[in-house]
């Protein structure tokens, strides 16, 4: 006769000995939503607020540069990128991939530095090559690069989680 005794650290038991128990990967859900809620709303802030002011006297905002930044390959502006590796790094930690998550949070803010070679290079002012020289970066560029801190700190700071099915 077998006596099987209940104990809800065990694992579970069969004629044939012990069953292994597959673990899954932990996730870091309540991590992630802390991160991307921090991100959304200084990315909000940083849309609202002038981002850039140009030497043909014209100020952008942030959601101008949101809207206009994929162009920016065309100029070797790749800062505006750094936004999809922020999402990919969100996504790496909310499916448990703790390490790939940090590692893309720094290519983000690592990318993000390109904008300040807008102050050598400039941008095009029209569609017949006219260029306007970035004269500074105001207060919503600067709520940017924040966002960016924000992503990149809150992943490193995730601590690591042991969940068992």
């Amino acid at each position: 006769m077998l006596a099987i005794h209940f104990c809800p650290y065990a694992a579970p038991v069969s004629e044939f000995g012990v069953i292994p128990v597959q673990q899954k990967r932990p996730t870091y859900a309540s991590s992630a939503l802390r991160t991307v809620g921090g991100y959304v709303v200084l990315l909000s802030i940083a849309s609202i607020l002038p981002a850039a002011a140009w030497s043909d006297g014209s100020t952008w905002h942030g959601w101008e540069f949101l809207m206009i930044g994929p162009i920016g390959l065309l100029q070797g502006q790749l800062g505006w990128y750094a936004n999809s590796l922020v999402i990919a790094a969100v996504i790496m930690l909310v499916i448990g991939h703790r390490g790939i998550a940090r590692g893309l949070g720094l290519g983000a803010a690592l990318l993000s530095l390109n904008t300040f070679t807008l102050y050598s290079t400039g941008t095009w002012k029209d569609e017949a090559g006219n260029k306007m020289d970035l004269e500074r970066l105001d207060i919503g560029a600067y709520v940017w690069f924040a966002a960016i801190a924000w992503v990149v700190v809150s992943i490193w700071l995730t601590k690591k989680r042991t969940e068992t099915p």
